[in-house]
This record gives C-alpha cells, structure tokens and sequence, in this order.
C-alpha cells in the first residue's frame, strides 16, 4: 500500500508522511514495567493505598484506650477498621 494524496485544489500533490515505516517488535509479555511507573501507579496513584494508612490511625486511637480498659467485645469494631486499612494498603 503506498500513499496516495486525492487533494486536487491545494497546489499539488503532498509527499508521504514520515515515519510509516514499522517499527522494531515489542519484546514477548511478559513486559517489565519501568520502575518510576510502578512507584508513581503504587503510591501515588491509588486511592487505596493512600487512605489505608488513615483507617490504621483511626482504627488504633479506638482500639488502644479499648485494649488498656480490656474491652475485647467492643474492640471488634476498630478492629475490622485496622484490618480494611492494612487490607486496603497491602492489596490497593
């Protein structure tokens, strides 16, 4: 297939694009990922991971005055608070 200019009313016809040529073959998959890629998606791109860290301090100012005081049913509750934010900020 070659390049082929149909314009008949701007001055003539026009030279082919540059750099239709292919380029060389992408390396097979799977692709390792350039590391400022990675930091930046991990750390600074994800909601999750971010926020995790919060509910672990929410999470700990309950459940450390509940711990001292030896409430273990009440502690559930910050307990699954610290759980979700570990949780969200290992698999965020």
């Amino acid at each position: 297939m070659t390049w082929q200019s149909l314009c008949q009313q701007c001055g003539g016809p026009l030279s082919p694009p540059m750099g239709q040529e292919l380029g060389p073959e992408p390396p097979p998959a799977p692709r390792k990922l350039p590391k400022v890629y990675v930091q930046r998606v991990r750390w600074t791109q994800n909601i999750a991971t971010m926020v995790g860290p919060g509910f672990v301090v929410v999470g700990l100012l309950f459940a450390i005055p509940m711990i001292v005081n030896k409430l273990w049913l009440p502690l559930l509750a910050p307990g699954f608070f610290v759980l979700g934010g570990v949780s969200m900020f290992r698999y965020g």
